[in-house]
Parts: C-alpha cells; structure tokens; sequence
C-alpha cells in the first residue's frame, strides 16, 4: 500500500527518480538541496515507490502523544538536541544492531539559506563505517537521483569538496533557489 500511495503521489507531482538505486543495505543519504517542506514528500515518495525504508533524524519532541505514532510510521529517529548524548555515536550503534538502515540528512539543516552545510552525515557515516550516497533533487526537471556513492575519509575538507563540485557541476535547480548556495558546501 506504501508503494501505490507514494507512486499515485509521484504521479500526480509529475515527479520520476533517474537512475538505480544503490544496493546496499545501510547508508546515510546525503539529500540537498533542502529548500522547501516538498523536499520531504517528494524525497520520501520517491523510496517509498522503490520500496526502500529510510529513517531521518527528529527532534523527540514529535515522538509524544497524538503524532509520536505518525512520526515513527515514517521513519523517525528520535534525538534529544539538548542533551550531550554523540548523536555520531548513537547511530553507529544503530547502524551496528540493524540489518538494514539507511537514513536520510539534509545538510544545511533548515530551509532557510545557510552560510555552511552541517556535517553530521559525515561524522555519522564515518563512525558506522558506511557510505553516503549523495541524492539530489532538481525541481526544473521534477527529478531525483543520485551523484555518487563516496566512501568518506577522515580529511572532511577534502570529501566536502568532492561533494561541492558534483553540485557544481550539476547545476540543479532547487524549489527555492534564493536559499542555496554551492559556497555553503565547506
């Protein structure tokens, strides 16, 4: 059912995904540009039709009462963002106890424009020693896809420009274009 209301979704945005899908069952997806709330429908819609479960990273507070059933339906990972807790090492061990587990982060962390992209997929995907596959969305085409599967290394500087120039060179087109910028990939 999942799969049939994602892809009527789809359907009705005129929205198609290019390419495969990465066989592999744990990875972080790097998703950008995130400029808008359909980021998340579409992005979501585009697994779900390829029958792919992904996971995203919420705040616990969308976990209580009267929405936390919601919340858990589509993918959510609760995080408490005032506590110490190593958000890196709690997946890890996520990663570690699952068969399967591949969990979405949007980089710059809001739809507002940012003058730097967070790295916590990275920090994440190094310390479960999984890859990041790097997913886009081109909102002039009505497209997704994916850049690269990358193995990501200690030198962070070196990986965020790797990642920079595949956007570069891709020239997508995000629904809000006024609220990304390549220069924020640092």
């Amino acid at each position: 059912m999942k799969k049939f209301i994602a892809q009527t979704i789809l359907n009705i945005l005129g929205w198609k995904h290019v390419g495969g899908f990465p066989d592999i069952d744990k990875y972080v997806i790097l998703d950008a540009p995130h400029t808008s709330n359909w980021d998340f429908v579409i992005g979501k819609s585009i697994f779900s039709a390829a029958g792919i479960e992904t996971s995203l990273l919420i705040k616990k507070e969308l976990f209580g009462p009267g929405i936390g059933w919601f919340t858990r339906y589509l993918g959510g990972i609760p995080v408490d963002r005032k506590s110490r807790t190593n958000i890196s090492e709690m997946m890890a061990q996520r990663y570690k106890e699952a068969d399967k587990l591949r969990v979405v982060i949007t980089p710059e962390g809001t739809r507002s424009k940012v003058k730097k992209w967070k790295k916590g997929f990275h920090s994440i995907a190094l310390a479960a020693n999984v890859p990041v596959v790097i997913a886009y969305m081109d909102y002039k085409k009505k497209e997704t896809g994916f850049f690269d599967v990358m193995t990501v290394t200690e030198d962070v500087k070196s990986d965020m420009e790797k990642i920079k120039k595949m956007f570069a060179d891709a020239n997508i087109t995000p629904k809000n274009p006024e609220n990304f910028s390549i220069d924020s990939i640092k």
